[in-house]
């Protein structure tokens, strides 16, 4: 007679879990040269799914409507009349622009938890796809020609006054359509049922590539700050493995 020792593992289901999470996101951007940047505060909300491959070791994988945008304005101080070399103090160039693209955000992280049983510690890092959905432009750009500076101009067609073009359109020429990036995060999870718990983080996203069109201005997407709650869902609460004795 023999003694057969069977370990039990856990299944697929017993791993797997799934999420929903939103709260508020704030963001800017860096480098290309624009003056007086300021960043779009809006609201996040998604979906993921997470595998378990350890106790304390996920990988998860997400869906987020991804609201950005940025403002920038710029007035000069003086005109400099290119056909004549002339220097206007009393004339101007202006611009104010507000750029608004909402994306799709698609997330792939690694997740490291502590011990516990109700409440958890993590840190996440991953990285992440966003696929632009609809963009937007408003604002305006122009010179003002003050009547002083006016006879300087050698464009006999031109008149004192402010000279703008006004924008109230789609940015999509002016925008990349995905955009490519670094992603962190810590948290807190508190377990309330086996198979339910509550999760708050504050994470952050990097963008790595230019998010315009343009060859020329190398604009990337800045501190991306997201302040998420949210809930997991186990699909079948983890088990413990259990030896069996089989006798032979």
């Amino acid at each position: 007679m023999a003694v057969v020792m069977v370990f039990g593992q856990s299944t697929f289901k017993n791993r797997l879990s799934f999420g929903l999470e939103a709260g508020p996101q704030f963001n800017n951007v860096r480098n290309g040269g624009v003056m007086n940047p300021k960043g779009r505060i809006s609201a996040d909300v998604g979906a993921f799914v997470q595998y378990d491959i350890f106790r304390v070791l996920n990988l998860s994988f997400g869906a987020y409507y991804d609201p950005r945008g940025f403002e920038t304005s710029y007035r000069s101080a003086f005109l400099i009349l290119s056909d004549t070399g002339y220097v206007g103090y009393n004339s101007f160039y202006a611009y104010d622009m507000t750029y608004k693209i909402n994306y799709i955000t698609f997330p792939l992280n690694i997740t490291y938890l502590s011990s516990g049983k109700k409440f958890r510690l993590f840190v996440q890092g991953g990285i992440y796809l966003s696929i632009a959905l609809k963009s937007h432009k408003e604002g305006y750009r122009g010179i003002y020609v003050d009547p002083a500076d006016l006879p300087h101009f050698g464009d006999s067609t031109l008149t004192a006054g402010y000279h703008m073009v006004n924008y109230d359109g789609s940015a999509k020429d002016f925008f990349n359509p995905t955009d490519f990036g670094l992603h962190f995060a810590f948290g807190m999870i508190y377990q309330i049922t086996d198979k339910l718990a509550l999760t708050a983080r504050p994470d952050f996203n990097f963008g790595l590539t230019s998010i315009v069109s343009s060859p020329d201005v190398d604009l990337k997407w800045d501190n991306i700050l997201r302040l998420n709650v949210g809930i997991i869902y186990k699909l079948h609460p983890y088990e413990k493995p259990k030896n069996e004795y089989i006798l032979q």
